[in-house]
Parts: structure tokens; C-alpha cells; sequence
């Protein structure tokens, strides 16, 4: 187990068993320092699934966005995941992204005062290029 990625897997709920375990951390860099947090999973449609994330790379920098990542027909997930990453802000930063659906992300952010934030972002090219992962 890698506590420093976000994961992914399948439970059968009447056994509790647990399999096709897929970690991932942002960038797909396995090597890295980065701490990767998934605030759920949402299944998106055609295979894709949407899992809203948070990340500290080893320079102290947070990216904030959406990991798309691939059920496969043996009902594992893809090697890698597809990032979205939300962009700087002038006004603030984003501290998280905790819930996601479609192209609408909730989430907290940083002014002077915490507060929370709700976007729509142009998720479709992603749901798109994400059918391609393996």
C-alpha cells in the first residue's frame, strides 16, 4: 500500500473483499514526494471514473482538480490516470476539491477567510481523452 497516493479498488460488499487495487499519485509519478488525497470517486459514465483530488508536491506547491481514470473490461483500473488541474487564482487559492458531478466541483477556498467555492469546468474533453487509458 502507498498512503502518499490516492486509490482506487472494487469491495464486495457481502465478503469485504478487496481487489484491483490501483494507486496513483499526481502526475502519474510514482518516484515523487507528492501526497495525493481522492475526496471520492464518481463513476462519470462509458467506464470513466471521476475522483476529485488534492495534491502537495515535495516543493510545498497544492494542485487542486479532477483525476479521470478507467474501469477496464476485467474490471481493474488504468495504469494511469488523466489530471485536470484547476488553475492559479488572483483572488485566493484553492484548498481542495471535495465533491464532483459532471462539470460542476465543490470545494474550499482560500480569500482572507475560508470559504467554499463552486466551479464548472470544461470536463468533456477529459471524459473524451480518458477513453483512451489502458
Amino acid at each position: 500500500m502507498r498512503p502518499s497516493a490516492g486509490a482506487c479498488l472494487r469491495i464486495w460488499i457481502h465478503s469485504g473483499q478487496a481487489r484491483h487495487e490501483r494507486y496513483y499519485n499526481y502526475g502519474n509519478d510514482e518516484s515523487s514526494d507528492t501526497l495525493t488525497h481522492f475526496q471520492g470517486i464518481y463513476y462519470a459514465g462509458k467506464g470513466i471514473y471521476q475522483a476529485p483530488f488534492d495534491a502537495v508536491l515535495a516543493n510545498g506547491e497544492a494542485k487542486i482538480g479532477i483525476a479521470y481514470v478507467k474501469r477496464l473490461a476485467d474490471g481493474s483500473f488504468s495504469r494511469e490516470a488523466l489530471w485536470q488541474t484547476f488553475p492559479e487564482q488572483s483572488t485566493g487559492s484553492l484548498l481542495s476539491n471535495d465533491s464532483v458531478a459532471g462539470p460542476g466541483s465543490l470545494g474550499a477556498f482560500n480569500n482572507g477567510n475560508a470559504t467554499s467555492f463552486a466551479s464548472l469546468t470544461d470536463t468533456q474533453a477529459y471524459l473524451e481523452v480518458a477513453q483512451s487509458l489502458l
